[in-house]
């Protein structure tokens, strides 16, 4: 049996956050941002812990391996599957615009500033192959 209440527990996937993000997950997780940026530019994709807590339960590693941490080692099957199942907390803060130089316009030293919301409303209006290169590669970051 698992020492952790499987209601309390939370899922953030630190893959594609930025520092901001973190905190502002951190804020509503109340775990330590710092403990969850440095995880993150150690290569690990995403933590579970009890909201508040004071032990991560399991990490997955850069190689997509799913590692419980010591203090949880004897966790059933039926209880990695649970924990599976959470989906990642969202941060409330967007990622900000990037600015990129254009290689799709005819301008020489043409800047295009991207964002999110605005790629996806383009995709609704006009569809994915409407998307220019810089586009695309935005959209991959996430």
């Amino acid at each position: 049996m698992a020492l952790f209440n499987i209601k309390n527990v939370i899922c953030i996937n630190l893959k594609n956050l930025t520092d901001s993000q973190i905190n502002d997950l951190s804020s509503v997780s109340q775990l330590d941002s710092s403990i969850l940026i440095d995880l993150r530019n150690k290569g690990y994709l995403k933590v579970w812990a009890e909201k508040a807590g004071e032990w991560f339960i399991a990490v997955v590693t850069k190689n997509n391996h799913f590692v419980v941490c010591d203090n949880f080692s004897s966790i059933s099957k039926k209880e990695k599957k649970q924990l599976l199942d959470i989906k990642p907390l969202k941060p409330t803060l967007k990622k900000s615009p990037v600015i990129v130089e254009s290689k799709s316009t005819n301008k020489p030293n043409s800047k295009v500033y991207l964002d999110l919301d605005s790629i996806l409303d383009k995709i609704n209006i006009s569809g994915l192959d409407s998307l220019t290169s810089e586009e695309l590669q935005f959209l991959k970051s996430f």
